[in-house]
C-alpha cells in the first residue's frame, strides 16, 4: 500500500487514526510506504507520524534524501504489521 496523505497537517490522533486502519487492511505479509517532506522532518507532527510507525510495524526503513524531488523527501518502508 502507498500513501501520499500529508501526515503533518494532521493531528496525532488523526494520524493514528489512519495508520490503524491501514495495518487492519494489511495482510500479514503486507508493507507500507510513505513519504515526508526533508524540511518538515523535525516538526512535532513528522515525529508522531515516524514514532507511530515505529510502534506499527517490525520494521521502518527511512530511505536516503530523494533530492531530485522538490521539496526533497524521504521515503519511509514499512513492514510486517505486529
Amino acid at each position: 500500500m502507498v500513501s501520499g496523505l500529508p501526515w503533518a497537517a494532521f493531528t496525532e490522533a488523526r494520524q493514528r487514526g489512519l495508520l490503524s486502519a491501514v495495518v487492519e487492511a494489511l495482510s500479514p505479509q503486507g508493507a507500507f510506504t510513505t513519504f515526508a517532506y526533508v524540511h518538515a522532518r523535525h516538526t512535532r507532527a513528522a515525529r508522531n507520524l515516524l514514532r507511530s510507525l515505529e510502534s506499527l510495524f517490525d520494521e521502518v526503513v527511512t530511505s536516503r534524501t530523494v533530492w531530485t524531488n522538490l521539496p526533497p523527501a524521504l521515503v519511509y518502508h514499512c513492514r510486517r504489521p505486529t
